[in-house]
C-alpha cells in the first residue's frame, strides 16, 4: 500500500535556472514596452512640439506676411496720394525762377489739374514754369495780378478762364503755352505786357478789354493760327513787332485813338487783306505796310488835327502794295 502511494504520488517539480529567470525576462519585457511607449510618447510629444512650433512660425509668418501686405497697400497709398497731390495741386502762393536758360518752378513740374486757394491774390512769377503736363486752369475771382513768366512754356495748356478781379498780366506770362487756343482778357486790365503770349501757336481767337491803353512789344509775336485783331477804342499805343510773324494775319483793325505804332509791328504778316487804321505819321514813316501785295481793302478812321488838311500825295504806304 506504501508502494502503491509512493508510486501515485506527484513528482516534484523541478526548478530550473531559465525557469528562475523567467518573471526577470517578463519584467524585462514589461519594462521594453514601458521604455517604448515613454520614447513613442516623447517622439509624439516632440513631434506635437515641432508641429506647434511649426504652426506658430507659420502663424508668425502669416501674420508678418499680412503686416508686409498692410505696409505696401499704405506705402502704395501714399504714393498714390502723393501723386494725385502733385498732379492735383493747391496752389497757395508762391513764386519760382528762373535765371537764363535755368527755370524752377514752384509747383510739382508734373502738376496737370490747378486748383488756386481763395486766399491767393496773385499768381508769382514762373510759378508754373515749364509745368509742361498742365492742361487748363481757372483762376478764382479774388486773384488781380498774373505773375512774370506764371506759365511759361507750359505746352499742354490749352484753356485759361481769368477773372473779373485780374487787373495786371505781366511780361511773359503765357509764353509758348502752344496749345492755348483763346484768351478772354477782362475789363480793367490796361496793358498787354510784352511777350505775353508770344508763339502760342494755336492762338485763333482773343478778346481785348475796353479798358485797355497799350499793347506792349512782341505780345502776340509769332501766333501763326491768329487770323484777325480788333484793337478797342481807347488803345493808344501798338508797341514793336506786337503781332510780327503772324503769318496768315488777314484782317486788323485799329481804333482812332491809337497814336503811336512800333516798327515792324506787323512785320511777316504777308496774308493781311483788310485794314482799318488811324491815319496818324507812323503808318508812313516806318512803312508799316510796305510790300503787303496780299492788301484788297484799307479804310482810315477819323485824321488828327494835324493831317486834315495835307492831302494823300506822292509815295504813299499803298503805292508799293
Amino acid at each position: 500500500h506504501k508502494t502503491k502511494n509512493k508510486q501515485n504520488a506527484t513528482p516534484p517539480i523541478e526548478t530550473t535556472a531559465q525557469d528562475s529567470q523567467q518573471p526577470s525576462t517578463h519584467q524585462q519585457a514589461e519594462e521594453e514596452v514601458s521604455e517604448d511607449i515613454l520614447e513613442d510618447t516623447g517622439i509624439r510629444r516632440k513631434e506635437q512640439k515641432q508641429e506647434n512650433e511649426s504652426d506658430e512660425v507659420t502663424t508668425a509668418t502669416h501674420q508678418q506676411t499680412e503686416e508686409e501686405g498692410e505696409d505696401v497697400k499704405i506705402k502704395t497709398q501714399e504714393k498714390k496720394e502723393d501723386k494725385e497731390e502733385k498732379t492735383n495741386y493747391i496752389y497757395k502762393g508762391g513764386e519760382g525762377a528762373k535765371e537764363g536758360f535755368n527755370s524752377r518752378s514752384f509747383a510739382p513740374a508734373d502738376v496737370t489739374h490747378v486748383t488756386v486757394h481763395p486766399s491767393v491774390k496773385e499768381i508769382g512769377n514762373y510759378a508754373f514754369c515749364k509745368c509742361k503736363k498742365l492742361e487748363s486752369i481757372v483762376i478764382p475771382e479774388g486773384v488781380k495780378v498774373v505773375g512774370k513768366g506764371a506759365f511759361y512754356e507750359c505746352v499742354q495748356l490749352s484753356r485759361v478762364v481769368l477773372p473779373t478781379t485780374i487787373k495786371q498780366i505781366k511780361d511773359r506770362a503765357f509764353f509758348e503755352c502752344m496749345q492755348l487756343s483763346s484768351i478772354v482778357i477782362p475789363k480793367g486790365v490796361e496793358l498787354v505786357d510784352a511777350y505775353v503770349f508770344i508763339r502760342c501757336e494755336k492762338m485763333v481767337d482773343v478778346e481785348l478789354p475796353s479798358t485797355l491803353q497799350k499793347i506792349e512789344r512782341g505780345a502776340f509775336k509769332g501766333c501763326i493760327s491768329l487770323t484777325s485783331m480788333k484793337v478797342p477804342e481807347g488803345t493808344e499805343e501798338i508797341g514793336s513787332n506786337a503781332f510780327r510773324s503772324c503769318c496768315i494775319l488777314n484782317e486788323v483793325e485799329l481804333p482812332p485813338s491809337v497814336k503811336s505804332i512800333g516798327d515792324d509791328a506787323f512785320d511777316g504778316c504777308e496774308l493781311l487783306r483788310i485794314l482799318t487804321l488811324p491815319l496818324i505819321p507812323d503808318i508812313f514813316e516806318k512803312d508799316l505796310f510796305k510790300d503787303k501785295k496780299s492788301l484788297t481793302k484799307v479804310t482810315f478812321s477819323s485824321c488828327p488835327s494835324e493831317l486834315e488838311t495835307e492831302p494823300l500825295e506822292g509815295n504813299t504806304f499803298l503805292h508799293a502794295c
